[in-house]
């Protein structure tokens, strides 16, 4: 590895463009032009002044090894067209190349501002080795790129991306812009562990390849989070999002509870994990109706698709923000842990819950769109008008007394419930209220 050191010394780091490729300044690349064509192993250090990149800074292109440490100064590269920015890691029609960027040092003193891609691991699909390691232990990482995603964190298969911010602070600056973990079928990791991460979009990819983003401490703003085909894990940390979809990944919110301006969305084939304490709620709750939901159902608060509710062994997940579902479709709830809904719930025809294992708790009514298949531990602890509710065998459902005697439960037939004819189950239906004496009801 051969080091070079960039002080001060602002005419020697104030690159111009590569003449051939329209590059800036390439750190340990097989082609490597403006000092070091005949090695591909270099390290550079900049501990002051400021580096102007006319194109692209590439650390760890082309098959070679590079890496790239900042303690002090400013990397300035404003240019926006197409292979301009950072690459750490591969590059421009490469398969191949391990490149590391570091930045330390304070927020105010230590800043990279790219107005084009940061790309951290990234290559051609076709026999892609490109690895990249960006960390972040202090300064400012800023991204202007307009009008679409402009920072990826492993792309292509068989190319692998790590973001590690231990500290400083993330800034992607355009409204529509964001970062993605593994595109093109890639594989990344996005971890914040300490430090400050705002961005309108966070997602992972969909596609094949290992995806994962975990957020275990710092503080977050994220307009946008999604789970794409891989995984979030919330674990520390202040973390504010406006929607969070899980695709069809995992979202883990493991003993924490992060802040919800306006949904949750749990798409179709997805689960929600959960361990120790956790309450999902809402701060601003506002019902719209858009091309994407029938009349009279909301838009913001939690959207279930057939997805499934995980809670740990001691978990307990709370949803106390708005619950709701268009179509039919089944909701699944699996774990040792508890699960409560006590928020307002609003169901299209044929939506049903089926409790498989721990604690479901129904704080709050279903409504009569809404089935029960309760084959484990169910409690209802609210007036329910509902669809059915199925009480599966060796599994105990509970209208828990709330010292009123005023508890009542319809489901579309008659009480006391009678086993269902041509099933193990015995399917439970009410059509006026349970008697005042006993308030607390077992079947």
């Amino acid at each position: 590895m051969r080091p070079r050191e960039l002080t001060t010394l602002a005419h020697w780091i104030d690159f111009a463009s590569h003449p051939a490729g329209g590059f800036g300044e390439d750190v340990g690349t097989s082609d490597h032009t403006e000092h070091d064509r005949d090695g591909v192993e270099v390290a550079l250090t900049q501990r002051g002044g400021t580096v102007n990149v006319a194109g692209l800074l590439q650390v760890g292109g082309g098959g070679g090894n590079g890496s790239y440490t900042m303690y002090a100064g400013q990397i300035v590269a404003n240019a926006s067209a197409a292979n301009t920015g950072l690459w750490v890691g591969g590059g421009p029609s490469q398969t191949a190349g391990t490149g590391t960027f570091t930045m330390s040092g304070d927020v105010a003193t230590v800043t990279a501002t790219f107005g084009g891609d940061i790309q951290v691991g990234r290559g051609a699909t076709a026999g892609n080795t490109a690895s990249g390691t960006l960390n972040l232990n202090g300064g400012t990482l800023k991204t202007n790129r307009s009008g679409a995603i402009g920072f990826f964190v492993g792309g292509g298969a068989g190319a692998t991306g790590v973001v590690n911010q231990n500290g400083g602070n993330v800034n992607v600056a355009v409204a529509s812009g964001g970062i993605e973990v593994g595109t093109g079928n890639g594989s990344g990791a996005y971890n914040l562990i300490n430090g400050d991460l705002k961005t309108p979009i966070l997602r992972n990819a969909t596609g094949t390849g290992a995806k994962s983003i975990h957020l275990a401490g710092g503080t977050s703003q994220v307009t946008t989070l999604g789970a794409g085909n891989g995984s979030i894990e919330v674990s520390n940390g202040v973390h504010t999002f406006t929607n969070v979809a899980t695709n069809t990944g995992t979202v883990f919110l493991n003993n924490h509870s992060p802040t919800f301006t306006n949904s949750l969305t749990l798409n179709s084939n997805s689960t929600l994990r959960a361990a120790g304490i956790v309450n999902v709620s809402t701060l601003n709750p506002i019902v719209l109706v858009t091309s994407g939901a029938a009349a009279g159902f909301p838009t913001n608060g939690i959207i279930l698709g057939t997805a499934t509710a995980h809670v740990e062994e001691g978990g307990h997940l709370t949803w106390s923000g708005t619950v709701s579902r268009v179509g039919a479709g089944t909701f699944f709830k699996t774990g040792p842990g508890s699960f409560t809904i006590s928020g307002p719930q609003s169901y299209g025809a044929g939506v049903s819950y089926t409790v498989n294992s721990g604690t479901f708790n129904l704080n709050s009514n279903g409504g009569s769109n809404l089935t029960i298949h309760a084959n484990s531990t169910t409690n209802f602890g609210a007036t329910q008008r509902l669809a059915a509710v199925n009480v599966g065998p060796n599994a105990v459902a509970t209208v828990v007394d709330d010292g009123s005697a005023k508890r009542v439960l319809h489901a579309n037939g008659r009480w006391p419930p009678t086993p269902a004819a041509s099933s193990t189950s015995r399917t439970t239906r009410w059509s006026s209220a349970v008697p005042a004496s006993p308030p607390c009801r077992r079947w």
